[in-house]
């Protein structure tokens, strides 16, 4: 009576030992009504969660597609295995590879889930993969062709790895002769190479090209003995370590050319100063024919030794201290006697430890450049000083022209008070127009002396406060702006170097022409606002700009290069009051502090300048 149940006792413990996962749950209803240890350690949960569930909760990609009631339709013991992965207790996935069977007992149809945990499985394949890919790509880096011949020359295997154009063109076979493979002139070589390789059981190697639609390819022959009668020929493609050569050779011959194209005369040496090489310029000045005829020499073997022991000092010198020696004018006299100047510069030859091994020196003739620069320098020193004597002239002239201009200011004045009532209306215009002649030539007189001013009676650059500036300006201007009923917009400004009484005077000449080109039905609105500010690099000075617009009666932009010329009037004398010298002082103050002056302007809408000048430096 206890067989039965001895023998499921003997099932128990034999399932509950298997690795496997077992599931046995109903097919119609898909609830698990028994499972082994290994689905609980697996799924890491207990008998009692699982019991109960319907196995789809753990299992849902094959069991939702395949359905309860098709499922032992489409499976039995002898289907292929599934793979597919179980949900666990802590939201992870199993991978596993499943085989179904269909149990009856009981007239009632269960199936039977066997899953097997492949995650080695998989990680194994990921691995062999890798070194696959890795091993292929590895192979395919090589450009070799791979061959094991006999001493006769027949080919017992060969190896193709990676590709080449030349090397997939060869009718490689089996069993085939080299000589059916390769052209006839490189065979007689390789059989010549093969007897003295198995002879003397050594490596030998040769390189050969061949050409192929126009192109050259080069190729190195590796011959290794295996054994007494058999050898391994191992064939690369060097057509690029070839070409970098050439490009090498190239490049050699295109730096030979360039130094023997320059004006400089160019040399190198080592630290015993002995010559390394030079161009043919410098080979041409030592007495030398040929620059090839300096290598190896010594500067005492040079035949115009005062030349080279001239500068032996200096070149010791440079490559003991390691220093530099740049653009260094200096005289030398040449071998018949002629002072000439060269233009110096040497600096230490290095090799890749940046230890110093010599040094590069070079020196160009710059005589006739010399000779230019001192006559530019003359011709600049006389410019100063003609235009020195005209500004002083015009100075002179301008003050001495006061004088009797005053004079008839003021004489015709005694005529006008005593002749009034004596002379007709015609002769007492004549003597007004006489008298307003004299003042416009008065104040055409004081705006050429102030222009003038602008660079004889200039002062030395400061830091000027423009806020301040335009406090004095708007103080000067006090009554002309009550007058016109402005209103003057300012935001703070920056500070700037120059010369203050001529910043004063530039802001001053700007804001009188805002309030003095205003419409005649709307008074003027004058804005005055910082501009961008940039400096070049961390302790340059850099330049501001300052922004003045008005809403005044503008003008045509096809004027504004004109408006900064001396004496030039947009409008006439009658409409508006004026020398015509005021912008043309502007430029000339802005122009002497390296700055610039744009305008931008419309009619009826109002005219805006950009004034752009030296910053304060950074401390």
């Amino acid at each position: 009576m206890f067989e039965p149940i001895r023998d499921q006792l003997k099932l128990q413990v034999l399932i509950d030992h298997l690795s496997d996962l077992i599931f046995i749950f109903e097919s119609d209803s898909g609830q698990i009504i028994e499972i082994n240890e290994a689905v609980c350690s697996g799924l890491k949960m207990s008998k009692e969660e699982i019991i109960g569930k319907n196995f789809n909760i753990f299992e849902p990609n094959i069991s939702a597609g395949l359905g309860w009631q098709t499922l032992p339709n489409q499976i039995n013991g002898h289907a292929k295995p599934l793979e597919s992965c179980l949900n666990c207790a802590d939201q992870s996935l199993l991978p596993v590879e499943i085989q179904f069977s269909h149990i009856v007992f009981d007239n009632k149809k269960y199936t039977l889930a066997v899953a097997r945990d492949i995650r080695e499985r998989i990680i194994r394949d990921q691995e062999i993969e890798t070194t696959h890919a890795r091993l292929g790509a590895l192979l395919d880096a090589i450009p070799d062709l791979v061959l094991r011949i006999n001493s006769a020359g027949q080919i017992l295997d060969y190896k193709a790895v990676g590709s080449n154009p030349v090397f997939e063109a060869l009718p490689l076979r089996m069993n085939k002769n080299i000589h059916q493979v390769f052209p006839d002139e490189l065979v007689q070589q390789m059989f010549r190479v093969i007897d003295d390789v198995l002879k003397q059981q050594r490596l030998i190697s040769f390189e050969y090209a061949i050409r192929k639609n126009g192109q050259r390819f080069y190729f190195e022959a590796r011959f290794v003995p295996n054994g007494r009668n058999e050898i391994l020929i191992v064939i690369r493609d060097i057509s690029e370590g070839r070409e970098q050569k050439e490009q090498l050779w190239q490049s050699e011959q295109l730096l030979e050319t360039v130094l023997n194209h320059v004006p400089q005369m160019i040399y190198w040496k080592d630290l015993n100063s002995v010559y390394l090489g030079c161009n043919q310029n410098f080979a041409h000045i030592t007495g030398l024919k040929d620059p090839a005829l300096l290598i190896g020499k010594h500067d005492r073997d040079l035949p115009l030794w005062e030349f080279a022991s001239a500068n032996r000092s200096d070149d010791r010198a440079i490559m003991e201290e390691n220093r530099s020696v740049l653009n260094l004018d200096q005289p030398i006299f040449t071998n018949d006697g002629e002072m000439r100047w060269f233009r110096i510069n040497k600096l230490p030859l290095r090799n890749k430890q940046n230890k110093v091994i010599g040094l590069v020196g070079s020196y160009e003739d710059i005589t006739e450049r010399k000779r230019y620069e001192l006559e530019l320098q003359n011709q600049k020193e006389a410019l100063e000083n003609s235009n020195r004597e005209l500004q002083e002239f015009a100075y002179i002239a301008s003050h001495d022209l006061q004088e009797p201009l005053r004079k008839i200011s003021t004489f015709g004045d005694r005529l006008q008070e005593r002749l009034a009532s004596q002379i007709q209306d015609r002769d007492l215009d004549y003597l007004k127009r006489m008298q307003d002649a004299a003042r416009r030539m008065r104040n055409l007189i004081e705006a050429l002396l102030s222009y003038s001013r602008v660079s004889t009676k200039s002062n030395p650059f400061e830091s000027v406060e423009l806020d301040k500036v335009l406090t004095t300006v708007l103080s000067d201007l006090e009554i002309r702006i009550k007058e016109t009923g402005a209103t003057i917009q300012i935001k703070p400004l920056p500070v700037v170097t120059g010369d203050p009484l001529q910043i004063h005077q530039l802001f001053q000449n700007l804001i009188s022409n805002a309030l003095k080109f205003h419409k005649k039905d709307e008074p003027p609105v004058v804005e005055i606002l910082p501009g961008w500010s940039r400096r070049k690099g961390d302790s340059a000075q850099g330049q501001v700009t300052i922004r003045i617009s008005d809403n005044g009666i503008g003008f045509d932009e096809k004027h504004k290069e004109r408006i900064f010329a001396p004496f030039q009037r947009l409008h006439s004398r009658d409409e508006y009051e004026g020398t015509g010298i005021g912008l043309a002082i502007c430029a000339k103050i802005v122009k002497r502090h390296e700055g610039e002056i744009k305008v931008q302007s419309k009619p009826g809408i109002g005219t805006t300048f950009l004034i752009s000048l030296p910053g304060e430096p950074k401390s």
